[in-house]
């Protein structure tokens, strides 16, 4: 099985409790029958295409890691795993304000418009998503292609992960460990930060 594969796989897993694609192309994946009608566990946003890289490249972002561009043109635009507490930051290309409208995280926060408000953030790092519950961060230093864990406002490393897959696999295995078979979280004391782990 191929990295993609287990990735897919793993956002995949609460499958059996409904997919939904709405009409944005946004894919809904879990909704257990104690959740509100609108309320699922994992949401995949529609693939971007080159033209949108591109388009970033011009405009924001000279430099994008490659597997992080890879994942969004070929898995995802961005996830948000279990409302917000880990989720992966994708490209937000309009400001609709429907409250139906669906949308990553937009990865223009803190690679463009907030990175002055990290400590020790150096010019290689690319910010790639977080956790909702204590604010930490993920990057990949485009130097190594690393994937490292940092606090909320500091850059410096607290965890590091060999590869952008190597972090995602290990990262969704291990909160699915968080929560039961229906998606209930186990031990609501139990941060879901890898900083806790």
């Amino acid at each position: 099985m191929t990295n993609k594969q287990k990735i897919i796989e793993l956002l995949y897993k609460y499958s059996k409790y409904g997919i939904k694609k709405n009409e944005e192309g946004t894919l809904l994946i879990g909704h257990p029958n104690y959740l509100k009608e609108d309320w699922w566990l994992v949401e995949m946003f529609p693939l971007l295409k080159d033209e949108d890289i591109m388009y970033i490249k011009m405009n924001y972002m000279p430099t994008i890691p490659k597997a992080y561009e890879n994942f969004l043109k070929n898995v995802s635009n961005g996830i948000i795993y279990q409302f917000g507490a880990f989720y992966l930051y994708g490209y937000v290309s309009s400001n609709n304000r429907d409250i139906n409208a669906r949308q990553p995280y937009d990865l223009l926060l803190p690679n463009v418009e907030e990175r002055d408000l990290f400590n020790n953030v150096q010019k290689t790092y690319f910010f790639i998503g977080g956790y909702a519950d204590d604010g930490s961060q993920l990057y990949i230093d485009v130097l190594t292609n690393k994937v490292h864990l940092c606090s909320e406002n500091d850059a410096t490393s607290l965890f590091s992960w060999n590869s952008f897959d190597d972090m995602l696999i290990s990262e969704l295995t291990r909160l699915y460990t968080l929560y039961s078979d229906d998606g209930k979280i186990i031990d609501e004391e139990k941060s879901v930060s890898p900083m806790f782990r």
